[in-house]
């Protein structure tokens, strides 16, 4: 077997996908019953992501809604942003699905309810860890710890509590570092919150549904990682191991989203699967510095009482940040 994936998530399917295309036979071991079951994410990408994602599927089958206003919640103060090229709300479990289906027709053979726990399990030399924030393949070769997590919970509502077609979020000191959202999804609309762990991210819902005046019952939960292994790939006893998507970090630290370079990179693994220094060299040359700047964003967020997050907000305002914010990229509002 010339590549062994550990995981059938997005990134482990666009990494099978993409290693069979340069003509790998590959191996997915994927510990759930179904792809998709366990997926928890809210499904906010952008203009970019979903072309990158119709590469791989009909994105009209994943797509629920397209988001055209977001809006930023400092206390009193707010920043309102009716971004030009807009985003979508994708279903992230049928895309998981679906992914996984693509992969699986495209010669992949996928073994679910298969549970990597040894080291003498792995059926090749080239390991790909596509298995989340808590990565057993990471644990098995020794790759750096993740640094920072954060967790988020969520809760689908049917009360309209922001306009359609938009995103609002909510920085307060019960969830610094991170913040809490209310997304439109079309039919429903999601409630989340999220904290640098070990915070208690239940109270914090729990207090963010009361000051928006809604009941809503918590659902779902997710360990998101806030920062990129210093390690992603490695020679490790004679087996060239790469890290992927979650488990390697791949995620906007400011937002948490995790697709718009964790596909990416897991496309840009098939090009060095026995080459574990060249695709660490490689995404971080490409996205690196992409990455960087969300992780400044987030530490503000995380170092700085969200009122004087406030008061500079007020000052950005005058200075016509909206403006600017609006023809910025979603994924790269820097243009790094």
């Amino acid at each position: 077997m010339d590549a062994h994936i550990v995981g059938l998530g997005c990134a482990g399917s666009v990494a099978a996908i993409s290693a069979l295309k340069k003509g790998y036979e590959v191996h997915v071991s994927e510990r759930g019953r179904r792809a998709g079951n366990s997926t928890v994410c809210t499904g906010l990408v952008s203009k970019e992501t979903v072309g990158f994602l119709s590469k791989y599927l009909s994105t009209k089958r994943i797509i629920q809604n397209r988001i055209n206003h977001a809006v930023l919640h400092f206390g009193k103060n707010e920043i309102n942003i009716k971004h030009r090229e807009g985003a979508y709300i994708i279903d992230r479990k049928k895309m998981d699905f679906l992914l996984a289906e693509k992969a699986e027709q495209e010669g992949a053979k996928i073994n679910f309810g298969e549970r990597i726990r040894r080291i003498s399990q792995y059926k090749s030399k080239n390991i790909i860890g596509a298995d989340g924030a808590n990565s057993t393949v990471a644990e098995h070769f020794g790759f750096p710890e993740i640094e920072k997590y954060a967790l988020a919970a969520t809760a689908k509502i049917d009360e309209k509590v922001v306009e359609k077609q938009s995103v609002h979020l909510y920085f307060n000191e019960y969830t610094r570092g991170f913040f809490s959202w209310i997304v439109d999804e079309g039919g429903v609309q999601e409630v989340g919150c999220g904290v640098i762990l070990p915070n208690n991210v239940r109270h914090a819902f729990e207090k963010f549904a009361r000051n928006i005046g809604i009941r809503a019952k918590l659902e779902e939960s997710a360990i998101i990682p806030l920062r990129a292994r210093k390690k992603t790939g490695a020679r490790i006893g004679g087996r060239n191991v790469l890290l992927v998507g979650d488990a390697a970090g791949h995620v906007k630290a400011f937002s948490g989203g995790g697709l718009a370079y964790g596909l990416r990179c897991a496309e840009l693994s098939a090009e060095f699967i026995n080459n574990p220094s060249g695709y660490e060299q490689e995404w971080r040359r490409r996205y690196g510095l992409a990455m960087a700047q969300f992780e400044i964003l987030q530490t503000i967020n995380e170092v700085f009482p969200s009122a004087l997050i406030g008061f500079g907000v007020w000052g950005l305002k005058i200075l016509c940040t909206e403006k600017f914010l609006e023809g910025r990229k979603m994924d790269n509002p820097m243009g790094i």
